[in-house]
């Protein structure tokens, strides 16, 4: 409710549960699936078209998926695998009908405190080669959570 009267609409779940609760306190709210990697819980790509469903039928907007692959990413083709499986998750959303518009590319990009990280454009490179491979046609828009490569050698 917090978040609501602040004027957030977009909201990341990671159980069915969680479907019924938003549509009673934020109908016609976005909603992204969390799907798990190795690193973070979530749904199974399965699971995350079958929630993303119940979310339209619930009046609110299968906005599309996210993941996070864990803290501090020491490779930068670490996106690729999970790139592909949101991409299956929204083209069978697609074929359903619905119109899924995000992909949240989650966090993992590490800080360079010491130097030893790939350097970040290496990392959005990357990320970049995975839409594109996995994306050819339809490709949705993209948010990235980059937290500690941005903060962490804030002194």
């Amino acid at each position: 409710v917090f978040a609501l009267r602040r004027g957030i609409r977009l909201f990341v779940v990671d159980e069915p549960g969680a479907i019924q609760l938003l549509s009673d306190v934020a109908p016609g709210a976005s909603v992204l699936c969390r799907i798990g990697t190795p690193a973070t819980p979530g749904c199974s790509p399965e699971q995350a078209v079958g929630v993303l469903r119940e979310s339209a039928r619930r009046g609110l907007d299968p906005a599309g998926v996210s993941f996070h692959l864990g803290s501090g990413q020491g490779d930068p083709s670490a996106w690729d695998a999970p790139v592909g499986r949101s991409a299956r998750v929204l083209t069978r959303l697609r074929a359903d009908g619905f119109a899924p518009w995000l992909l949240d590319l989650g966090g993992g990009l590490p800080a360079h405190l010491d130097g030893s990280a790939y350097p970040l454009a290496s990392y959005g490179a990357a990320i970049e080669r995975s839409l594109r491979r996995h994306f050819p046609q339809d490709r949705p828009a993209t948010i990235v959570e980059p937290g500690r490569a941005v903060v962490a050698d804030a002194r």
